[in-house]
């Protein structure tokens, strides 16, 4: 479909995770950034000058929480005054190739790891929110043995297991988030609260100050290596939140303007799109823009190639 007129990419988050490098973006006649830190990421990947047009316009997902029209679910008892934690894990990775690349065979995942480590750790004096990522495999036994081990522990009045597309009404109940490499990571970050991360793969990765690196957010939360930690990290950061200076400094580099207009400046921006090529005659719009789409593909693909070539050399160098 990319071939067959014009094209938007609208990016469903600001991640750590390399999809946003991927040379394919340059086949796209307007990119729409959420905001600096990806917009840099592709810039830096020597993509960016190849792009027809792009914009910061913002996270249009945080529009209805700016302006107070979502609403968070009533999960727990509002007598109950224990604190909310959320653990929102990626979704779990079957890809082969991404196992060797992320050093784990869950991929970037922490839910096969830690996943009842949590609830073991918390449940007695946590409630706890467990929503799963969307892309989660039902078929995985990993969610049969946390929904068999709520009802071992009894705990089902205080761990919820949340199957839902979206996630901000649970983070607007939470007082603090775990997660691993994912968006939410970012989106959280809004709220201000402390955040702590539970590591997929606990002997390779360690938090980085590189852009391009998939643990970029760890430097605004302790890190979960070893199941003994978890109790003890989410009391120290629910007590102090020493991250919040940096935290702040990275959700203002990840989003642009979070004034609950961003959908408003993302719809004006393809509109204009559109109203630059409304009156073109159809036929030789269509075979235009599909020439024109092929070379940009066949760029992408040198570009593309170039790229793994730079990866893989890093790869065995390390």
């Amino acid at each position: 479909m990319l071939y067959r007129g014009k094209s938007v990419q609208i990016f469903h988050g600001t991640s750590d995770k390399a999809y946003s490098e991927n040379a394919k973006i340059i086949v796209f006649d307007l990119v729409l950034f959420p905001g600096k830190k990806i917009m840099l990421k592709v810039k830096a990947a020597n993509l960016l000058k190849y792009i027809k047009k792009w914009k910061l316009v913002g996270y249009p997902k945080f529009d209805p929480l700016i302006n107070n029209t979502i609403k968070s679910p009533q999960l727990f008892p509002k007598s109950d005054n224990r604190p909310t934690i959320l653990y929102a894990p990626t979704w779990i990775s079957s890809d082969t190739k991404l196992h060797i690349l992320n050093f784990s065979k869950h991929g970037e995942s922490s839910l096969p790891i830690f996943g009842k480590e949590i609830i073991k750790a918390l449940y007695l004096d946590y409630n706890l929110i467990i929503k799963y990522h969307n892309r989660a495999y039902k078929e995985n036994n990993i969610y049969n043995e946390i929904d068999e081990l709520i009802k071992e522990l009894s705990a089902e009045d205080n761990v919820k297991c949340i199957w839902d597309d979206n996630i901000v009404p649970y983070m607007k109940a939470a007082d603090l988030m775990i997660s691993d490499i994912s968006a939410v990571c970012y989106e959280w970050f809004h709220f201000n609260r402390p955040i702590v991360f539970a590591n997929p793969s606990p002997k390779n990765y360690k938090p980085s100050k590189d852009i391009h690196s998939n643990t970029y957010a760890w430097q605004t939360g302790d890190v979960i290596y070893q199941k003994d930690t978890i109790k003890k990290l989410v009391d120290k950061n629910l007590e102090m939140d020493s991250y919040k200076k940096i935290r702040n400094n990275i959700f203002k580099e990840a989003f642009h303007k979070p004034d609950g207009k961003a959908t408003e400046r993302q719809i004006n921006e393809i509109k204009k799109l559109y109203h630059s090529i409304e009156n073109k005659p159809y036929y030789w719009f269509i075979f235009t823009s599909y020439i024109k789409k092929r070379l940009q593909s066949f760029l992408a693909k040198y570009l593309h190639g170039k790229h793994k070539r730079k990866q893989n050399k890093h790869f065995k160098l390390n």
